[in-house]
């Protein structure tokens, strides 16, 4: 019957008149107030004792959901209660009814909270006596970022087994690291850095292939990996290529947020809170914004990145043709069609969407270097001008360029320094008619990045 609906509801109504009648906050100088108000919180706390031994009574379990959401709703009263006091009503400055109820009613949770705020050699105790209780105070200084802190503490004073401590960061990757680089000081040795920094990257590259759910945190760990790779003295030609592509598509998605909407309304995911874009949603997202985006960053002289990361998506999209053995050249687009139609790239026309979108990107990006390619088209054949102009061009400075790793061209399909083949002037032309004026201009541009990307790597 005291567990019943009604009687908690009827309790709790009880509780939250306490709570009115107190001051919010500690008000000094008021002696009369004072004893008013600590006659009113030992009356609750005999009250939440009561309701918890009636909880206790009624459901046996501890751990069980209804004793846990009493427990909590009941120790939340009772330390708010407890804050309104002055430090002659509140014990030793802080909740220590609440305390003694959540020791008494086994709530860990409540028991690390507390203590951190008002009794940390309390909680010293409850580790030193307890190794049971250990697992449970670590994962809740884990949960609560304000306790990270104490984590640290308490793992300094209480060391967990290697696997515990495994399992325990394995959902915080970014205090894995820290608590990594945390054993480190000036003494340490050359070795021991560059072995911590080893495993610093390969945490963070895990982290990068893996994270699913947060785009900022996937493009956080590649950062960490680069910085890590660079900090161990590895050469540039030695970077992940996982890590640098899945980078690349943070970044472009980032371009898309500040630049443009994701087609089909989804454009709650291009925020800097939403997962990751996978290729293809990050590839129709940029087809809707790279020309208004190239603009604007070519005025800020800023472009040079959005237009790599832009050449590795292609190179990226094009290399899933070719694992899929997909014939990309078969299903580029050779009809006109209108440069804001929607791309598809669902059910059985998902690789013709894909191809289409191929050709749109390399079409918008051609589009915002208009005024460049009439400059081309007016100089004479001989003019050392028209290879400089043709050389500024997102066109020619995507065809051409190569990942910092050296490996191999970025670009190389069946021939060596081989141009992407959705990017064939043939088939661009065909399928988007406002490319046919500067056909002549862009062949020049196809047949000067051809040179360099047969060039040998320097």
């Amino acid at each position: 019957w005291l567990a019943t609906t009604s009687m908690r509801n009827a309790l709790e109504e009880i509780r939250l008149v306490c709570l009115e009648v107190l001051p919010s906050s500690p008000v000094q100088g008021l002696p009369l107030l004072d004893a008013q108000a600590l006659r009113v919180v030992d009356g609750l706390h005999q009250l939440c004792r009561s309701t918890l031994q009636a909880a206790h009574a009624s459901f046996a379990d501890l751990r069980g959901n209804p004793v846990v959401q009493i427990r909590r709703d009941v120790l939340g009263h009772l330390a708010e209660a407890e804050a309104s006091l002055t430090d002659s009503g509140a014990p030793r400055g802080g909740p220590q009814r609440a305390l003694l109820l959540a020791e008494e009613f086994e709530d860990f949770e409540a028991v690390v909270s507390l203590s951190a705020s008002s009794d940390v050699s309390r909680l010293d105790d409850h580790m030193s006596k307890s190794e049971s209780f250990r697992p449970h105070a670590f994962a809740h200084c884990l949960r609560q970022p304000q306790l990270h802190p104490l984590f640290f503490r308490l793992l300094r004073l209480f060391p967990p087994s290697s696997e515990l401590l495994e399992e325990l960061l394995l959902p915080y990757p970014e205090l894995r690291w820290t608590l990594d680089m945390n054993g480190l000081d000036e003494a340490s040795s050359q070795r021991q850095w560059s072995d911590v920094l080893e495993s610093v990257k390969s945490l963070a590259t895990k982290t990068v292939v893996n994270r699913r759910s947060s785009a900022v945190k996937r493009s956080t760990f590649a950062a960490l990996a680069t910085i890590a790779a660079a900090a161990i003295g590895r050469p540039d030609q030695e970077e992940d290529p996982c890590v640098a592509e899945l980078a690349g598509l943070g970044r472009l998605q980032r371009f898309c947020h500040r630049f443009g909407k994701a087609e089909g309304g989804a454009d709650e995911r291009l925020g800097p809170t939403g997962p990751p874009l996978s290729t293809e949603e990050c590839l129709a997202s940029l087809c809707g914004c790279v020309r208004e985006a190239l603009i604007t960053l070519r005025q800020e002289e800023s472009e040079a990145q959005l237009l790599a990361d832009a050449a590795r998506l292609v190179n990226l999209t094009e290399r899933g043709f070719s694992e899929r053995r997909a014939d990309l050249q078969a299903l580029l687009p050779r009809e006109p069609s209108s440069a804001s139609a929607p791309i598809t790239m669902s059910g059985g026309t998902r690789d013709a969407g894909v191809a289409h979108a191929l050709q749109r990107l390399w079409a918008e990006v051609i589009m915002a270097d208009e005024p460049i390619w009439k400059q081309v088209l007016e100089e004479s054949r001989d003019s050392p001008k028209r290879e400089l102009l043709i050389a500024s061009t997102g066109f020619f400075r995507m065809l051409s360029w190569r990942s910092p790793s050296e490996k191999a061209k970025l670009f190389q399909a069946a021939d060596s320094g081989a141009l992407p083949r959705s990017a064939g002037l043939e088939e661009l032309c065909a399928a988007r008619p406002e490319l046919r004026p500067f056909a002549p201009a862009l062949r020049l541009g196809e047949l000067q990045a051809l040179s360099v990307a047969r060039a040998p790597a320097r």
